[in-house]
């Protein structure tokens, strides 16, 4: 019975010592020379470290770098080395796998000769795009740096953004003196950096000097004379009137309306408005209507109120150019706009003379809102002009006015029963009283503005007759 129970536990100890071997080997696979083989799956673990930073290039050294303006490029610096113990001889077929965030431009004149590396493919898979960086061979105690230049979009990244590279792995087969085994994917650190962007627009407008000096020139339309003015309006994306926009750092904007408000003509002059609108930008003539380059705001007499400019110049790469920002990108834009005002609207008499003159401002207001921002800006300028001119030729004509009376049944009056109302009769008709009508010409229904003739001087009360100089 003793020998029985021997015997059944040594048979025990057998099956237990099978079942932790197995297990053993499932955990900890085979053991080759110090290389770790799954035994589930038989990848093997490589000894290789991998590093990131996102850097800039100042005088050869790498700087680190935790911004950077949309546009300007940065690099992803990787590092890597090869472990030099005798556990592998060397990693071949490797891939190196970086996923691109958005907003994120691989420059594809990346060079990556001399790291170790023989090519970097890009790809599109599910929107995303992927960078495949390729290794024939890494040997064992091989190590170099990869710069991967990059930039963030310029115009389309908002402020802010931060771009995270994430779950960027290497993939490849290590061969040594017992075989080749495919390697368990190695990870590399993650990187980030954020972009930097902003936009500024200037607006101004003058109005441009002629050769004679003058403000404007007289330009006759379909046999009518008119004032004619050009304005130059400018439209620059900076802080200054001179940026030309091609830099990194911009933003599109979501809202760009720019209005170029004409002068509300003076009252009684409403006819003064402006009209016969026309725009260039440089050697382009520019089309006016609703989908084209301008559209016009008319006031209800038919004169010009506002103009609502749609067209702005865009960035066409040229070839002595650095290219900082992408092709259709809004640039500094200068309009040229010429608006006619009716000069008989601003026509008086000598006696209106100090009237003149008069002055028409002109306003143009930009209201812009960069992309990522909420609250609109608004820039704005302003051009005056002075017209008027007195028109010393104008035609006059003498308005005699005689005040008649006819009165019925007074003894007391000898003649014809009407007669002009002069002194004597009122002294005759008012013997009784000190009272004695007059009567005079003003410019108001309430009679309470005198007016005047045309040398400007005060038409007085009269007694019975009133003889004005005045234009026909």
């Amino acid at each position: 019975m003793g020998n029985l129970m021997k015997k059944l536990k040594k048979t025990k100890m057998v099956k237990q010592f099978g079942i932790l071997s197995l297990v053993l080997a499932m955990l900890i696979g085979v053991m080759s020379n110090g290389t770790i083989i799954n035994a589930v799956d038989g990848n093997a673990d490589a000894n290789i470290t991998f590093n990131s930073r996102i850097v800039e290039k100042v005088n050869g050294q790498d700087v680190d770098v935790s911004q950077a303006d949309s546009g300007d490029s940065f690099f992803l610096a990787i590092y890597y080395a090869v472990s030099a113990s005798t556990d592998a001889s060397k990693y071949t077929e490797c891939t190196l796998s970086i996923t691109l965030p958005n907003d994120i431009e691989f420059d594809e004149t990346t060079d990556i000769s001399n790291t170790g590396f023989d090519s970097i493919e890009q790809r599109t898979s599910l929107g995303k795009n992927i960078l495949s960086i390729k290794s024939k061979e890494l040997a064992a105690g091989q190590s170099g740096t990869l710069y991967l230049k990059m930039h963030f979009k310029n115009m389309t990244t908002k402020n802010g953004t931060t771009a995270k590279f994430v779950d960027m792995k290497m993939t490849g087969s290590m061969v040594n003196e017992n075989g080749s085994y495919t390697i368990n994917p190695v990870s590399v650190p993650d990187a980030s950096v954020t972009a930097k962007a902003s936009q500024e627009w200037t607006v101004g407008k003058n109005v441009i000097q002629q050769a004679d000096g003058n403000n404007y020139t007289i330009k006759s339309i379909d046999g009518k004379d008119y004032y004619s003015v050009d304005y130059k309006v400018t439209a620059a994306p900076g802080s200054n009137l001179t940026d030309l926009g091609n830099n990194y750092g911009r933003l599109n904007c979501t809202t760009f309306e720019l209005v170029d408000t004409l002068p509300v003509a003076p009252a009684g002059r409403e006819d003064g408005g402006a009209a016969n609108i026309s725009i260039k930008v440089g050697d382009k003539v520019l089309e006016e209507g609703a989908d084209k380059d301008y559209e016009l705001v008319l006031n209800e007499n038919g004169t010009v109120k506002a103009i609502k400019i749609y067209y702005i110049s865009t960035y066409e790469s040229n070839p002595d150019d650095t290219n900082y920002v992408p092709e259709g990108a809004a640039m500094l834009t200068t309009y040229t706009i010429n608006a006619n005002y009716s000069k008989d609207a601003y026509r008086v008499l000598p006696n209106e003379k100090d009237d003149i003159p008069f002055i028409l401002d002109n306003k143009v207001e930009l209201k812009y809102l960069p992309l990522g921002e909420n609250t609109p800006k608004y820039v704005s300028a302003n051009a005056p002009v002075n017209v008027g001119w007195v028109d010393e030729n104008a035609p006059t004509t003498n308005l005699d006015i005689t005040k008649y009376v006819t009165v019925n049944g007074d003894n007391n009056i000898v003649g014809d029963n009407k007669f002009i109302f002069d002194q004597e009769k009122q002294d005759c008709y008012y013997q009784n009283t000190d009272s004695r009508i007059a009567f005079g010409l003003y410019t108001d229904e309430a009679c309470q503005n005198a007016a005047t003739d045309i040398d400007g001087n005060t038409v007085q009360l009269a007694i019975a007759k009133l003889l004005i100089r005045m234009v026909k």
